[in-house]
């Protein structure tokens, strides 16, 4: 459990209360398999003690977001985790440093709407609990390895200020506001003519075969189709944009600046 404030407290409560109860079980039927339960935070007081809120569960000092603070207290193949940040900037930035490292641990966040729902997908969240309360209470189901998607409900009114939205891209893809403006622009550009809030990979293809005025090659074209297919591999929208946009290569970007001039 990464952070330890209402929320962190909350989800490590019903993690050690379910713990505790399947221990029992499984004690019961011979097997003592299940993993324990640790949260960081970074509050001073742990810094010279140690937090137990239960015999199963312990609250260490450290930043939960860095991955090898996780393995250096030896939590080397965590069951899951999750991001209890109250600052969803901080939640963005977690999950996304820890799906790096950890990738096929589930990684289960919170957020407060829609869109950063969709932006913490976007950074490698398993999945997404809207609202202070569904994250301890999925913990239990998880917990149980009975988690799916059902249990995440997002909320169906929600808005964002545009400068709300440029900020939760900016957080996603790890750029200036400045840069995010000019992504949202490339994004802009290519969905005018597609119609649509998405585009897929063979709308990117088109836009780069576009923007090629005859300085690159054929096989040079190939590459960058096929880098474009193997990465995009359902339809992203303009924060998944800006996320690709920032691990593409250099020759890659070049081809979506040019398109929006053709």
């Amino acid at each position: 459990v990464c952070g330890y404030g209402d929320v962190g407290k909350s989800t490590l409560c019903v993690l050690s209360e379910q713990y505790k109860d399947m221990v029992q079980t499984n004690e019961t039927a011979g097997v003592q398999s299940l993993p324990n339960i640790v949260a960081f935070d970074t509050d001073p007081a742990l810094t010279s003690s140690v937090l137990m809120p239960s015999n199963e569960a312990v609250v260490l000092f450290g930043d939960g977001s860095n991955p090898q603070v996780l393995q250096n207290s030896g939590v080397i193949e965590p069951a899951a985790i999750f991001v209890a940040y109250e600052d969803v900037g901080n939640v963005i930035s977690a999950t996304s440093r820890l799906r790096g490292s950890f990738p096929d641990t589930p990684i289960y966040a919170r957020a407060q709407t829609r869109l950063q729902a969709q932006t913490l997908e976007a950074a490698g969240a398993t999945e997404v609990i809207v609202e202070l309360d569904e994250l301890s209470r999925s913990a239990a189901a998880l917990l149980k390895d009975e988690i799916s998607r059902s249990v995440v409900e997002l909320l169906r009114t929600s808005s964002e200020s545009p400068s709300d939205f440029r900020r939760t891209a900016a957080a996603a893809a790890g750029v200036a506001l400045d840069e995010v403006d000019e992504l949202l622009d490339f994004f802009s550009c290519m969905t005018k003519d597609a119609k649509t809030e998405e585009l897929e990979a063979d709308d990117l293809t088109l836009y780069i075969r576009r923007s090629n005025s005859g300085v690159v090659s054929d096989d040079e074209l190939d590459q960058m189709e096929a880098w474009i297919r193997a990465v995009v591999s359902e339809p992203i929208d303009a924060i998944g944009f800006c996320r690709l946009y920032e691990r593409a290569p250099p020759f890659i970007k070049g081809a979506f600046g040019n398109a929006c001039f053709f």
